[in-house]
């Protein structure tokens, strides 16, 4: 069993892969919670105190829920736009061997005792092959051969890995 598909990254694809790679982190949910926090101490201190420590709450607040998604954003259209990985297409090729990575006439191979997880979210499937890099394959690009993808992972990796 194979599945074969080509990727071409967009500044979309990598925001969605930063976005759930950020707020499945200790520091995304821990920018979350104080972002909520402040916008309650600044209700609850409106009025009650100096304008301007309210203000303060206020601000972080902002800086806490606003910045970093659009600061991700920010840094994923710069990524794809500067890295020249992602100016052309990507293929990959998944079998009981591994994953193979192919642009131009460069291959690469991983083995699938060096995959540390598969997870997916929304739009993508990310296979992690370090803490914090993945493959990010859009399951647009993986369009009906979704189901013999899933069924490779399984087959390959140690449930506790597969995600999907």
């Amino acid at each position: 069993m194979e599945v074969k598909f080509e990727v071409k990254m967009t500044p979309q694809i990598m925001y969605n892969f930063m976005l759930n790679h950020t707020y499945k982190s200790l520091t995304g949910v821990l920018g979350v919670l104080f972002g909520i926090a402040s916008f309650i101490l600044f209700g609850i201190t409106l009025g009650k105190t100096t304008l301007i420590f309210s203000i303060l709450y206020l601000l972080f607040g902002i800086w806490f829920i606003l910045y970093l998604p659009v600061s991700l954003y920010m840094r994923s259209k710069r990524q794809v736009k500067n890295n020249a990985v992602f100016q052309k297409p990507i293929t990959y090729v998944l079998n009981e061997k591994g994953i193979q990575i192919i642009q131009d006439k460069q291959k690469a191979d991983c083995k699938w005792e060096n995959i540390l997880k598969v997870c997916q979210t929304g739009k993508s499937v990310l296979v992690y092959s370090g803490k914090r890099n993945a493959f990010v394959l859009p399951k647009e690009a993986i369009g009906g051969q979704y189901d013999e993808l899933v069924k490779i992972f399984r087959k390959n990796m140690p449930e506790k890995k597969v995600k999907l």
